[in-house]
Parts: C-alpha cells; structure tokens; sequence
C-alpha cells in the first residue's frame, strides 16, 4: 500500500513505479501534489493493482486496460466523460464508490453499470435517487446499488 504525503513529485512516482511492478493495492487518498502524469506512469508500470484509490483526487485520463477490482473515485471531481472512459478500460471492475462525486449523474452511473458488467456494488453520488425499476435493471446486472444509510 503505498499512502504518501502530498508533496510527492512525479520522478518519485517512476521511481517507485520502477522497484514496485507487482503492485496490488494503491491509496492516493488526499495526495494532492501528484499529477495526473505521475499517477497515469504509476498505473501503466504497475499492471497489477487491483485496489486503487484516488478519493479527492482528479482521475487520471485512461486510455489504457486496467485489472482493477475496486475503485475509490469519493470526492474526485469526476464527471460522466472521464467515468464513461473509466468503465471502458476497467471492465472487470467489481466495486466501485463515487460518493460526494456531485458530477456524476444518473447516465454515468448507468453507463457505468453496463460497461463494467463484472461490477457488484457501487456508490453513487449525492442526491443520487433509484427508483424501483432502475434498482431493478442493476440488479439484473448483478449489481448492488449501496445507498447511504446501509
């Protein structure tokens, strides 16, 4: 697990990169001071991060395949086009928690739901409302739609 203070700079991120390919779980909750770039190099060197967390961070742009499981995009600013490409390269994606992400609307979450069709359990955004038929249409997926309160 790799949990850093925010003054981080990109050549530590290929550093560390470097010595730690076989990484599984990466926390960048609140590291603020790693770019894009850096966190983009960190995923491409590191193929085998199932775990990622990027909670109060921008989300890289990914144009590449990822293996991740579980992903923490809480409070990141994300919006439905940065999701959309998301759920296209993290297909086999199981979890994932876009809580207080107030960009996100019912669409991403939807496109989300039918790109990643290994996805199990997802936080949604605030104010995020599912009506029967939505919760009924994820649970055809397999997907579970964790509200606040559960």
């Amino acid at each position: 697990m790799l949990s850093t203070p925010s003054n981080t700079l990109f050549w530590g991120c290929c550093t560390f990169a470097s010595i730690f390919p076989n990484l599984q779980l990466l926390d960048l909750n609140s590291c603020t001071d790693i770019s894009e770039k850096g966190i983009g190099h960190v995923l491409r060197r590191c193929c085998k991060i199932r775990h990622l967390n990027l909670s109060e961070l921008k989300p890289p742009r990914v144009n590449f395949v990822l293996t991740l499981e579980v992903l923490d995009l809480s409070k990141s600013g994300i919006d439905d086009s940065s999701l959309y490409m998301i759920s296209k390269c993290c297909f086999g994606l199981l979890h994932l928690d876009l809580s207080n992400c107030s960009n996100v609307t019912e669409q991403g979450v939807m496109q989300v739901v039918e790109n990643c069709t290994q996805l199990r359990e997802i936080t949604p955004p605030p104010n995020y409302r599912c009506s029967e038929s939505r919760m009924k249409h994820f649970l055809c997926h397999g997907c579970f739609v964790q509200t606040l309160g559960e």
